[in-house]
């Protein structure tokens, strides 16, 4: 049986990721910030990087690939590198 810290942290952990899938279903990937995420959520930004490198991984965080697509596909066109551009690396 796990003690009660690490249930404290699966718990904060849980609410980040509903947090932020829901604010990405409302809003879209691009239109939130982390700040945006960690302050909806009760944690500060740098407790939120505690659990997730990126944004992205949190997206990423018990996402089926139906949900994934839905995210991507509310992209911004403007987010999106032209045909043939290299992307970020």
């Amino acid at each position: 049986m796990a003690g009660l810290r690490e249930r404290k942290k699966e718990q904060t952990k849980r609410r980040i990721t509903a947090v932020a899938l829901e604010l990405f279903a409302e809003r879209g990937f691009d239109a939130v910030t982390v700040s945006e995420i960690a302050e909806a959520a009760g944690v500060a930004k740098a407790t939120l990087f505690t659990y997730f490198p990126s944004k992205e991984s949190l997206a990423l965080q018990g996402v089926g690939q139906e949900n994934l697509a839905e995210i991507v596909a509310r992209r911004s066109p403007r987010a999106l590198p032209a045909p043939g551009a290299a992307g970020p690396l």
